[in-house]
């Protein structure tokens, strides 16, 4: 019986929608709320979010209600410019800027807003890109502990260069000195200064971004709740320093 011939038939041609295409996976440590992200591993916004919020919201109200009660408000008299007030302060939230325009208007009113909302505050998520620990407070036990002791050598260090700045200022030995000096020796100045170089130095040792901007935004945030603090207790005629017990 004759060898039945080969049959050669060319290869079949798919439809370019129909071809598949395979990704490459790789295994990673670490967890992401990603997995078993279920339905019924899930908690719908209403009404457990919406309930909580509601429960949150009166006991704000109520806790205003009160307050409003126990404490009186009045308003002040008119306001009279022949005699206006000795010190003319800004509302509270404007106290701690402020007192940072009272060692100088450049360096305190212009360009320590510039560089603390628009040079560092706003650039933090363009520097720190490290999707790693997103959503975790303070980016894990090393940003807990170095936020700590931001708050605390902030605590310590601003009153410090307002008692030096008060004692052994500028203008106290040197009350002609030029503009440009007051501009740079004052603790505006400073504490623009010492907190950006300690998050480039933190950044750089510790080769975390994250880290570096933990410290911008906590020692800023000290910072000006002291000085605001500062500008609304201890501040009394010609914005000298008074004792609160002082009236």
């Amino acid at each position: 019986m004759p060898a039945r011939p080969e049959c050669h038939q060319p290869a079949p041609v798919f439809p370019r929608s129909s071809v598949k295409t395979y990704g490459l996976l790789g295994i990673v440590r670490g967890s992401t709320s990603v997995a078993d992200a279920e339905p019924e591993h899930e908690v719908m916004a209403w009404p457990h979010l919406l309930m909580t919020e509601f429960v949150v919201l009166l006991g704000v109200l109520a806790g205003l209600g009160v307050i409003s009660i126990l404490f009186n408000a009045p308003l002040e008299e008119l306001a009279n410019p022949s005699e206006p007030p000795n010190p003319a302060k800004a509302p509270w939230y404007f106290l701690g800027l402020q007192e940072l325009v009272s060692y100088s208007a450049f360096v305190g009113g212009v360009l320590t807003p510039l560089l603390v909302i628009l040079g560092l505050l706003m650039a933090i998520p363009y520097i720190d890109r490290d999707p790693k620990d997103v959503g975790i407070w303070f980016g894990g036990t090393h940003g807990k502990r170095l936020a700590a002791v931001t708050a605390l050598l902030t605590l310590a260090g601003v009153p410090s260069l307002i008692f030096l700045n008060a004692h052994f200022g500028v203008r106290r030995f040197y009350p002609d000195a030029p503009q440009l000096i007051i501009d740079l020796a004052n603790p505006a100045s400073a504490i623009v200064v010492i907190i950006a170089a300690c998050s480039v130095a933190t950044g750089i040792r510790a080769r975390s971004w994250r880290l570096g901007a933990i410290v911008v935004f906590t020692g800023f945030l000290i910072a000006y709740t002291v000085l605001t603090t500062v500008g609304t207790v201890f501040r009394g005629p010609n914005w000298g320093w008074v004792w609160p017990w002082e009236g």
